[in-house]
């Protein structure tokens, strides 16, 4: 099982690059120095600049810088914001497959442990 998709590791390797150096660099800069593929590394800053993460500094050569402290970023917003909540299960319950709802043994303990993941997520911030 792969749990973390591609865009969201992306991301996140950037931005820890982002607050370690701490000055406007270019998506492209970032690319080479990390060695992250640009198209995508492109989409990425777009949305973490809509998401009021990045701050986009425009000019000849537009850079981004972060736009909120390092430790105020966790890796489950980053998550959150590429692949949606953090569930391990895909329940046919709230899809309306199955009546199974309160007595379901494997949808409890999953769920619990999705709920101790997004703690931990949440502990892991930029710095």
């Amino acid at each position: 099982m792969k749990f973390i998709k591609p865009e969201t590791d992306y991301a996140f390797q950037a931005l820890v690059f982002l607050a370690r150096n701490n000055k406007p660099y270019t998506v492209k800069d970032i690319a080479l120095k990390l060695k992250l593929p640009l198209i995508h590394l492109r989409k990425i800053f777009r949305t973490l600049a809509s998401e009021e993460i990045l701050f986009l500094t425009k000019g000849r050569a537009s850079k981004f810088t972060l736009n909120v402290a390092p430790k105020t970023v966790s890796m489950a917003r980053i998550f959150k914001i590429f692949q949606g909540e953090i569930d391990l299960i895909d329940c046919v319950v709230e899809q309306g497959r199955c009546d199974n709802i309160t007595d379901c043994f494997v949808r409890e303990k999953l769920q619990g442990i999705s709920s101790k993941l997004e703690q931990e997520l949440e502990k892991i911030t930029l710095i």
